[in-house]
């Protein structure tokens, strides 16, 4: 959450957390087992209770994540390119 919440980057995790590539296993455990989903379904609906959403502002942001299979491509990937000569 830390990550989240500052921007900041794995390497600059405050030292009162375990080490960087800990805590990006755990993301990916908790991430694969669903409980990352599930804790973000709770925080919704404790804040949604509490009346501290505003929903009308609320967007979904995924341009972070890769296209799934049959997307469209924009780009044609290259050609590699043969290895010079000189």
């Amino acid at each position: 959450m830390w990550v989240l919440k500052s921007g900041g980057r794995w390497q600059d995790l405050p030292e009162r957390y375990p080490s960087p590539a800990t805590c990006w296993r755990r993301l990916k455990e908790w991430t694969e087992r669903g409980i990352m989903v599930k804790t973000w379904e709770r925080l919704l609906k404790s804040l949604d209770r509490q009346k501290r959403l505003n929903w009308s502002q609320a967007m979904g942001d995924g341009t972070f994540s890769p296209a799934k299979k049959g997307a469209p491509r924009l780009v044609r990937p290259r050609k590699a390119k043969e290895r010079n000569s000189c």
